[in-house]
């Protein structure tokens, strides 16, 4: 029996990639939650190149934190299959590009909480046609790759 037991966890053990564990929201809590009132970003100056979606945005933001303790993602479509994501710091007013998203990206899902600076994104990349995912952290004012794997092309359908 025990034979057995082990022969299915070598198995399993190499029918996976090294390092295709999932990383966890939990793993990657927030360095502080906000509650106040969001500021708005400056589109006059600071933000002006943001200021083309500025009621989307402030929409958005006004609805309050949705990402990593003090953040608001703004995900808004550009075409078919394209979606473009911007991050707003509700304390500083600051926004700031994903880096995912645009035509490149064809059907971008992001996986976010507002409890976790981690994001799980799962896209088809257009240039290769396979299905992809991406582990992201936030880190202030962009985000960091931690990993990205090529899934089964289902996953994006």
């Amino acid at each position: 029996m025990k034979a057995a037991v082990i022969w299915v966890t070598i198995a399993t053990l190499a029918s996976c990639p090294a390092g295709a564990e999932e990383l966890r929201f939990e793993a990657f809590p927030p360095v502080a939650a906000y509650h106040g009132t969001p500021k708005m970003p400056d589109f006059a100056h600071h933000d002006r190149a943001f200021a083309t979606f500025r009621t989307r945005i402030t929409d958005v933001m006004r609805k309050g934190v949705n990402f990593d303790g003090r953040y608001a993602v703004i995900q808004f479509g550009c075409g078919t299959g394209c979606v473009s994501v911007d991050v707003a710091d509700l304390v500083t007013g600051g926004v700031y590009r994903f880096p995912l998203g645009g035509e490149k990206y064809e059907r971008l899902d992001l996986q976010f909480k507002t409890d976790s600076a981690l994001v799980i994104a799962r896209w088809q990349d257009v240039e290769t046609q396979q299905c992809r995912r991406g582990y992201l952290a936030w880190e202030g004012t962009r985000a960091r790759l931690l990993r990205e794997d090529t899934i089964d092309k289902n996953e994006c359908d």
